[in-house]
C-alpha cells in the first residue's frame, strides 16, 4: 500500500474508536518490520482488514513447542477478552471471521466473584 493510499484510509478515520483502529494498524506495521514478517504477510492482513473492519488480523510464526503452524489470527478491535479466530491462509481467516459467533453483550459476561476479606 503506497503512501497515498494509506492516507486516504486514515482519511476516514475520525472517531476515537477509529484513532484506536488507526493505531493499532500503525503498529502491526510497526511490529511486522521487527518480526521480519514475510514477504506479503503484512498487505494480506490489511486486506482482511479491509474486507473486515471491526477485527485486528495479525500473524503468528510457527511455535516449535505446542507445534502449531504460522498462521493469521484476529480479534475483534473493542472485545479483546473474548476469543479470536484463526486461519492458516488469509483466506481461511476471513472465513473464520465470516462464521464468527456474534460479540457477546454486557449481559453475556459473567459477573466476578467478590474477593474474600481476611
Amino acid at each position: 500500500m503506497t503512501p497515498e493510499e494509506l492516507d486516504a484510509v486514515f482519511a476516514e478515520l475520525d472517531t476515537e474508536r477509529d484513532e484506536r483502529r488507526r493505531m493499532a494498524w500503525e503498529g502491526r506495521r510497526v511490529l511486522a518490520g521487527r518480526w521480519h514478517w514475510p514477504d506479503g504477510v503484512l498487505a494480506e492482513c490489511e486486506r482482511v482488514e479491509r474486507l473486515h473492519p471491526g477485527w485486528s488480523p495479525f500473524w503468528r510464526p510457527a511455535d516449535e513447542r505446542t507445534g502449531q503452524p504460522a498462521g493469521y489470527t484476529a480479534r475483534r478491535y473493542e472485545h479483546w477478552g473474548e476469543p479470536g479466530v484463526a486461519g492458516e491462509t488469509p483466506d481461511e481467516l476471513a472465513a473464520a471471521i465470516e462464521t464468527a459467533p456474534p460479540r457477546r453483550g454486557l449481559g453475556d459476561i459473567t459477573p466476578l466473584k467478590p474477593l474474600k476479606s481476611d
